[in-house]
């Protein structure tokens, strides 16, 4: 989720735009229903409407297929690998031990964290592994590692110059566990939207043809049916509040045209006020934001001074992503990046001489 070094503006507002989205949505509507949030109610229309906020993580799985496409050309498997260990596993590791202090200093009973359960969530992999995520939102990392894992493989098996032919195979893949309902690991109809993100950036580059139109018609079909789907699953789930299947179809839809219109005209090289920084800024603030958040609500808002008080949780929370951005990430995650890249480039060094 973070900016890529080529940094497009309208992308990083996009992903800033599905991170205060997803934020909104736990604040106001999901922590209330679930019960995380005890101390207030919902906000009336306000929740009605920030329960289609969650759509920000189908955003987010969409810029991703768009970002590896424009950042794995160029790259060798080990490079590749790095920079998307730097870009997700550090950041990723501070804002697990921030959330877990607070929920284990702050939270109470309700928010217990034990050790186990932390050493694995580490791996953010935790329910493959036996034990809850520690922050709910990272559920989406676990889609987002098997989708570099895929790229990854391609690149070390010398096939980065078919990328996009092995990502409508792909596709192909997906359909057909979807039609035959297989319910495999991290295989499942997210992946529309990676290849999705994947085949506009290649279109955005490259130009149209036949065969980057058709997977794309394809894969967006797909995408708009699977998301139809999982909301009448969650209003199933839910009960007590129906998402229109409408509203939810169209809003993958204008995420897709979107990507279009800003790819297809002079839009694309728009310059935007504070672009970088709030690109910067959303990974973190999806991090943070959700049972930090829970636990200090829970501490500190009631139903009579929600308003404020969630307001000022937003803006605590912008405040916690800028820091961790300026203060830790800036400064660190470069040199964590040169230090992995040189011990890589002396592995490679070394294992070339002993073949010589």
């Amino acid at each position: 989720m973070r900016p890529a070094q080529n940094s497009v503006d309208w992308l990083d507002y996009a992903r800033f735009l599905a991170a205060f989205s997803v934020m909104v949505f736990h604040y106001t509507a999901n922590g209330i229903r679930r019960g995380v949030i005890e101390n207030y109610d919902r906000f009336g229309a306000i929740s009605n409407a920030a329960e289609y906020g969650y759509l920000g993580v189908d955003l987010f799985f969409l810029i991703s297929g768009y970002v590896i496409a424009l950042t794995s050309s160029g790259k060798d498997a080990p490079t590749f690998a790095i920079s998307r260990f730097v870009r997700l596993w550090p950041t990723f590791l501070l804002c697990l031990v921030a959330t877990t202090l607070v929920r284990v200093c702050l939270g109470g009973p309700q928010f217990e964290v034990s050790l186990a359960q932390f050493i694995v969530n580490t791996t953010m992999l935790a329910p493959y592994l036996g034990f809850d995520h520690i922050d709910s939102v990272y559920w989406t990392l676990a889609y987002e590692l098997g989708f570099y894992g895929l790229v990854f493989v391609a690149i070390l098996l010398g096939l980065k110059a078919r990328l996009e032919q092995l990502m409508v195979l792909w596709l192909l893949a997906i359909i057909a566990f979807d039609v035959l309902g297989a319910n495999l690991p991290l295989i499942g109809n997210y992946n529309y939207l990676f290849v999705i993100g994947f085949l506009l950036q290649r279109i955005e580059q490259s130009g149209w043809s036949l065969w980057r139109a058709l997977p794309l018609l394809v894969a967006s079909a797909f995408a708009i049916m699977a998301s139809v789907e999982r909301a009448a699953q969650m209003s199933l789930n839910r009960g007590d509040f129906m998402l229109n299947p409408i509203i939810v179809g169209a809003a993958t839809a204008v995420f897709i045209l979107a990507f279009l219109f800003f790819g297809q005209t002079r839009l694309k090289g728009l310059r935007l006020p504070g672009a970088r920084r709030l690109g910067l800024m959303t990974y973190p603030l999806y991090l943070l934001h959700a049972y930090i958040g829970y636990v200090l609500l829970n501490r500190f808002a009631t139903e009579a001074n929600k308003v404020v008080v969630v307001c000022g949780m937003f803006a605590f929370m912008l405040f916690l992503s800028y820091s961790v951005t300026r203060f830790f990430e800036e400064p660190v995650l470069p040199r964590i990046r040169d230090s992995l890249a040189n011990v890589s480039t002396g592995m490679a060094r070394k294992l070339a001489s002993k073949r010589a």
